[in-house]
């Protein structure tokens, strides 16, 4: 017998939240701990950055409790995953699209687990992109499509534990909880990981998350990002400066004026050598989509590079990118490419697998180069800073 219209909405709400907690006992602690608040606002289930948890009667009413089961753990996953955290490190500028991208992510971490889901659910197959993908990843494959997006979803919405950004709906009036998010976060990665000690056998992913969680790794995507960001930061390219006096003007002060210093530049080079796998090729093409992203509208120069320059260009999308090699590997002679260039760049980016030769001393008047390594045992001169890649 169906379970639609049997029931009080919150009530059901808190049936299927017990029945995710029998199914997931790991997840407990984070499951109680979205605060539930009914709300018209929403047309489902959203949640906010500090766990407040809306629903709309109508939806958890036409909702089996299964599924509605399977929706507790999607919103929590947001949260999980530090969404809101991660759509400012990466700057999305359409956080819609944001949405959607981390509601593919992680339904098909679910889907592929058996957590049963709404039929109407965003999938990596419904977009028609490949599952197994990152946030990050699925935004920029997705880039123009909001139109057809909003038609196909129109109802996404998980509040702000997505992006970050306060929905009109999330009342301030209802207390919070008050608990540092970080540390519950780590109370429920333990959890999770007493229970596999314990014979639980959590999905996989949650398996992952918990173990990074508890031994984390540096998050290249959001430190390279960060450092790339600094050199366009817009109060970082202007100044104060006093200009001539005008011959005409009657006006007894002089004011500084804000002047545009010169546009920030910044230029890639990639290793195409014959040891960098086709893997680690497609992987290069995320990271500078990446970066591309981070530029808004701003163009890069890429450099081709195995032991000479095969192709330099200018970009400003990822459809321009062509990487050309297969040779020998020597990327000195990229750098130094790079530091020809007219204006000099203020930033420099390698990726490699680190298999190639590096000069001992820093290059004269050379800007900070980073090196995006494919492989997590090669070392770099002091002068270059190393970000491998996980």
């Amino acid at each position: 017998m169906s379970d639609k219209g049997s029931v009080k909405p919150l009530k059901k709400l808190k049936i299927a939240r017990a029945t995710a907690v029998y199914a997931h006992p790991y997840l407990a602690t984070g499951l109680f701990k979205l605060f539930p608040i009914e709300s018209h606002g929403v047309k489902t289930i959203a949640v906010s950055a500090n766990w407040k948890m809306y629903f709309n009667p109508n939806f958890v009413d036409e909702t089996s409790n299964l599924e509605l089961a399977g929706v507790l753990i999607h919103e929590l996953s947001h949260l999980l995953r530090g969404h809101h955290q991660r759509e400012k490190d990466f700057s999305a500028r359409d956080s819609f699209i944001w949405n959607i991208a981390a509601d593919a992510a992680i339904n098909d971490d679910l889907l592929r687990s058996s957590i049963k889901l709404p039929d109407h659910r965003v999938t990596s197959g419904l977009l028609g992109v490949l599952e197994g993908q990152s946030t990050e990843a699925i935004y920029l494959q997705l880039a123009g499509r909001r139109g057809e997006l909003e038609n196909m979803f129109p109802d996404i919405d998980c509040g702000s534990c997505v992006d970050g950004s306060t929905r009109s709906y999330e009342e301030a009036s209802i207390t919070p909880n008050e608990e540092n998010t970080e540390v519950l976060l780590d109370q429920i990665a333990r959890e999770l990981l007493e229970g596999i000690e314990d014979g639980a056998n959590p999905p996989q992913f949650l398996k992952t998350w918990a173990r990074k969680r508890i031994n984390p790794h540096v998050n290249w995507l959001s430190l390279l990002l960060r450092r790339v960001r600094r050199e366009l930061d817009p109060m970082q390219r202007a100044d104060y400066r006093l200009g001539p006096l005008s011959r005409r003007s009657s006006d007894p002060f002089i004011f500084p004026k804000l002047v545009e210093r010169n546009r920030p530049n910044v230029a890639i080079i990639v290793d195409t050598s014959g040891s960098m796998r086709e893997a680690e090729l497609d992987r290069a093409i995320t990271e500078i989509s990446l970066i591309l992203n981070s530029l808004h509208g701003e163009p890069l120069t890429l450099i081709s590079c195995d032991s000479e320059v095969r192709l330099e260009s200018k970009i400003r999308n990822a459809s321009q990118i062509r990487l050309i090699g297969g040779g020998g590997t020597d990327l000195r002679v990229g750098i130094e490419a790079a530091l020809r260039l007219n204006p000099r760049p203020h930033l420099i980016v390698v990726i490699t697998d680190g298999l190639t030769a590096w000069t001992l001393n820093r290059p004269k008047n050379a800007p900070e180069i980073i090196a995006l390594l494919t492989g997590g045992e090669i070392e770099v001169p002091k002068w270059v800073t190393p970000i491998v890649i996980e």
